[in-house]
């Protein structure tokens, strides 16, 4: 009888649990509120369309957001940490396989959130914080004898843990984003104020100091990749208050000798080509490998061959950075 994948990876959990084990806790809604509200930086950092984005009005302030994503907080159930920790492990079990063990300076704490001010999100990072939707927290409760829901799962938490990697170790972040033509500045791209306003702001990606050449036009240019909202929520409330952000949000090329424009992805024949074909959650150069990173760990806990991704090169791009930063010895 064929295993389902989440059997095959809890055996795997069960042979490298004390070697490849991350150090990680899931935490009650006191302390996540505590993490929530010492991480003011990004808060701060929100334009006024963020917040009103976010609060789906235009006369939300700043304080009154916060009380709004406090409100999103939940505990989870004792059923919930065992199931969770169960796909946490079995992802370090795999990368452990192949020669990987992820570490990070502090433990990665799982917080539980409703997601009502991130878009309905599966789950964003701050930190080395992972907040993970109470939707997907059900379905991980509902999964049995689901192989496709399990892989669903794993991706997700996969996905999360490497925007705590890269933001918690620059070189590999460097390194990674190399390997789809983006080069990491030592300072921040100064978008004018106008333009500030229109980006969407992502939790997961914390820093706008990065650009890639890409052909516009016949001519290679210095681009950006932002998520941007050409219209403001106060202009689209007018239109349908029940709005879906991502009928109006779109992944955008903004040129760093030309901040007062931008262009559709489209644009750049050499696109597909830097990024790759695995995925096309392309908005962010960190969202493009994130998602890479899942499905390298899905592939190898499923035994699955490079040939299985439209661009395997990057796959096997990604696990050879990961064994320079990450090594392991492989248990027998």
């Amino acid at each position: 009888m064929k295993k389902t994948l989440l059997t095959i990876l809890t055996c795997l959990c069960s042979v490298f649990v004390l070697s490849a084990q991350l150090h990680y806790h899931f935490a009650d809604r006191k302390e996540g509120l505590r993490h929530l509200e010492a991480d003011s930086a990004y808060f701060l950092s929100l334009s006024k369309n963020n917040i009103a984005w976010r609060a789906r009005s235009s006369e939300v302030s700043l304080e009154e957001l916060k009380l709004l994503v406090r409100n999103q907080i939940m505990d989870f159930t004792s059923e919930e940490v065992r199931e969770l920790g169960i796909i946490v492990d079995s992802i370090a079990s795999i990368l452990q396989q192949v020669g990987v063990a992820l570490s990070l300076p502090d433990e990665i704490t799982f917080i539980k959130s409703r997601m009502g001010t991130e878009f309905g999100a599966g789950g964003y990072t701050r930190g080395t914080d992972i907040y993970l939707s109470s939707d997907f927290v059900s379905a991980v409760m509902a999964r049995i004898g689901s192989e496709r829901r399990d892989a669903q799962m794993i991706h997700l938490v996969a996905h999360e843990i490497f925007h705590c990697l890269t933001r918690n170790n620059p070189p590999f972040r460097r390194s990674m984003y190399s390997l789809i033509g983006f080069m990491v500045m030592d300072h921040e791209i100064d978008f004018p104020l106008e333009l500030r306003n229109l980006l969407l702001t992502n939790p997961d990606v914390d820093r706008m100091d990065n650009f890639a050449l890409f052909t516009i036009e016949g001519k290679k240019r210095p681009c950006a990749l932002v998520t941007i909202c050409p219209k403001t929520w106060e202009e689209i409330e007018k239109e349908n208050p029940n709005a879906n952000l991502f009928l109006y949000v779109s992944a955008a090329l903004m040129p760093l000798d030309s901040l007062n424009t931008w262009f559709p992805t489209s644009a750049a024949s050499d696109f597909r080509d830097k990024v790759g074909h695995n995925t096309d959650y392309v908005i962010a150069p960190e969202e493009c490998l994130a998602d890479n990173f899942g499905y390298l760990v899905l592939a190898k806990g499923m035994n699955l061959k490079n040939d299985s991704f439209k661009s395997p090169q990057l796959i096997q791009d990604i696990l050879a950075t990961l064994r320079q930063y990450y090594p392991a010895t492989k248990q027998e």
